[in-house]
């Protein structure tokens, strides 16, 4: 006995594997479901049924437009020859109209994976600022930040003036870049003091 085939009309196995690769060269779900060789109603019940499948889909749609911004940039650099394949009768032509249309009219798509990329990234930093956290609370220290003299009466005041966010700012700079700086009662005063200010 040989290999089973697959009943006419129904589609390959790999379809999914197929659609998502000419998802992202062409961006073109149309096109992508005629390449897997699947109806495009099959195609838009699995994505919402799969939730998978959809992030598939939508990572093939931002890759294939990325793959669309590079091909723009090129063609704005090098323009596309026109009126004729002899080179000293063709022209370049540099009309790009209708693809930066399409990229506007899908640039919400791409905006929200690009932004779920991006959050994953925030995930791991503000896993990073709990640990460091942690590692003060374990590892109590006799340092804390040093006040700051604030100019109350005199603009000539050679102290530094730092507005309250700065002071945030610098605070959370000491913090990730020393060691643990002060225990977490003294952590405690410290953002006490930032906030009063």
């Amino acid at each position: 006995m040989g290999a089973k085939r697959r009943k006419a009309g129904s589609p390959p196995r790999n379809w999914r594997d197929l659609f998502l690769t000419e998802l992202a060269q062409s961006s073109n779900v149309s096109r992508a479901a005629r390449t897997a060789k699947v109806d495009t109603g099959t195609i838009y019940k699995t994505r919402r049924s799969d939730q998978a499948f959809a992030r598939q889909w939508q990572e093939a749609l931002a890759e294939g437009y990325d793959n669309l911004e590079v091909e723009l940039l090129r063609r704005l650099r090098d323009g596309e020859l026109e009126g004729g394949k002899a080179k000293e009768r063709a022209r370049r032509k540099y009309d790009n109209a209708i693809a930066f249309r399409l990229l506007a009219a899908h640039s919400d798509a791409v905006g929200r994976q690009r932004a779920l990329r991006d959050d994953e990234d925030e995930e791991a930093i503000l896993a990073s600022i709990d640990a460091k956290l942690e590692a003060m609370r374990q590892q109590p220290s006799e340092r804390c930040l040093p006040p700051i003299e604030y100019p109350r009466s005199s603009a000539k005041s050679t102290v530094l003036f730092f507005t309250r966010t700065e002071r945030i700012a610098q605070f959370i700079v000491r913090l990730l870049t020393d060691p643990p700086i002060c225990d977490i009662l003294a952590t405690d005063r410290c953002l006490c003091q930032l906030a009063t200010v």
